[in-house]
């Protein structure tokens, strides 16, 4: 539901949403096991990501019944989730929305090698158009995902700030993310908490009303004990340049 301020020669425009859905009951799985990514890119449909080789879910290990294969959108226990939202805007100057998630999961219904994980979080942005063809971005989220009975569960947290400014012929934005999962689970010898920053900066252009060249610097540090399970170290460093085409169709 939406009301449009431009109908009655208003600045404000507000409206709220609302929906059921089904079929991400197993996407804790991927916050506990793989941890946190900053990218752009997006989960298909039918696609499968795979986790780490962790004890804990090796064929000796306590949830031995967990496969290291994750379809992030399987539906396992059948029940509906919903999300509610509401959004406000003052003449395309600002825009304030927030949102609440729950997926409703049944945290221990299992099946074909997948738990659900009862997964809610509360989110906030902010968009601000100061003047001067700027643009201010800021998002945040808070929430906690779990399975069993208390066997695995974290709280988590991430936010964002962006500002851009059109520079030439295309436009540069600079990015600061901050992200941290903190563990409650029975399992000691699987740690499951992380934090980390990431600052990113890209430039992107039109060549066409449809097509786009971005290209970004991006760099990531992080600390997850997890990794030293698997011989690698808890804090790490990565740093990538990225050019892509996109299409937009």
């Amino acid at each position: 539901m939406w009301h449009s301020g431009r109908y009655d020669a208003s600045p404000h425009d507000y409206g709220v949403t609302a929906a059921l859905f089904n079929g991400n009951d197993s996407t804790g799985t991927l916050l506990a096991w793989r941890g946190w990514s900053v990218s752009d890119r997006i989960a298909g449909r039918n696609e499968a990501l795979q986790l780490a080789d962790l004890p804990i879910y090796r064929p000796d290990g306590a949830i031995a019944r967990q496969s290291r294969t994750i379809p992030p959108f399987r539906e396992i226990d059948g029940r509906l989730g919903y999300y509610v939202g509401a959004n406000y805007s003052y003449s395309e100057v600002i825009e304030v929305a927030g949102l609440h998630y729950d997926n409703r999961a049944d945290p221990l219904a299992v099946k074909d090698g997948q738990y659900a994980w009862r997964t809610k979080f509360d989110h906030i942005s902010l968009t601000a158009h100061p003047g001067g063809d700027w643009e201010w971005l800021w998002q945040a989220m808070r929430g906690n995902t779990y399975m069993g009975r208390n066997a695995t569960g974290l709280d988590y947290q991430a936010w964002y700030a962006l500002v851009s400014h059109p520079l030439w012929a295309g436009k540069l934005a600079l990015r600061y993310d901050r992200f941290s999962t903190t563990e409650h689970d029975i399992w000691p010898s699987d740690p499951n908490g992380e934090r980390g920053r990431a600052l990113a900066l890209a430039y992107s252009m039109a060549l066409s009303h449809s097509v786009s060249l971005i290209t970004e610097l991006l760099a990531i540090q992080s600390e997850r004990p997890a990794r030293s399970l698997i011989g690698q170290l808890p804090r790490q460093t990565e740093r990538s340049i990225t050019t892509s085409l996109r299409w937009e169709f």
